[in-house]
């Protein structure tokens, strides 16, 4: 039998700081990488980690401001997009809102994380690529029920929380915790 081809998409991996979607994606790929066929796309990256599936967008310059981060992040989007065509991933988890936006230009199956309310209320570019994760992603993951009951009273979308579209698995998901078995987010959507 075929394994998955998952294809990770986080702004940042291994992350310095122990929050948000680069330490949930850390901790996903290590829970998962002898179970699937992986890789991982990734703008920050720390160089002393090596794992051969981590592909990283380098960019000439030092990310120090809003103008150098969302070059670099357009960057990324390209290269995103360009490891969907060439991978041909069964799914897409999209650690960040942000980083769904490949798979819904691309159309394809992802899985989308939502850490807090902020990008529903923060932007006008961001809330509608939010409001579009809510309808498009097969899977949302919310760190928290109180994040799940925040955002679906917030978007006046109160069938969130029953949704059988919605799971509830931490951030900080340690593989010492949770088996693959554990996932099975990953397996029913297939």
């Amino acid at each position: 039998m075929e394994k998955i081809r998952l294809l990770v998409l986080s702004v940042e991996f291994y992350p310095d700081r122990l929050r948000g979607g680069g330490v949930y994606a850390r901790n996903l790929v290590n829970l998962v990488k002898d179970y699937c066929d992986l890789n991982v796309l990734t703008l920050r990256f720390r160089k002393n980690i090596s794992l051969k599936q981590v592909i990283q967008v380098r960019v000439p310059w030092k990310i120090t401001d809003a103008i150098t981060f969302y070059v670099a992040y357009l960057l990324y989007l390209v290269k995103a997009i360009i490891c969907v065509l060439k991978f041909k991933p069964h799914l897409i988890h999209a650690c960040t809102i942000y980083d769904a936006v490949v798979p819904i230009l691309l159309r394809k199956n992802y899985v989308a994380i939502i850490h807090g309310v902020s990008p529903f209320v923060i932007g006008k570019i961001t809330k509608k690529i939010s409001y579009i994760v809510l309808k498009t992603a097969k899977l949302l993951i919310f760190h928290t029920r109180a994040v799940l009951m925040a955002v679906s009273i917030l978007t006046k979308r109160r069938e969130l929380v029953n949704s059988s579209k919605v799971a509830i698995i931490p951030e900080t998901i340690n593989p010492n915790d949770y088996s693959y078995d554990d996932l099975y987010h990953i397996k029913r959507i297939f």
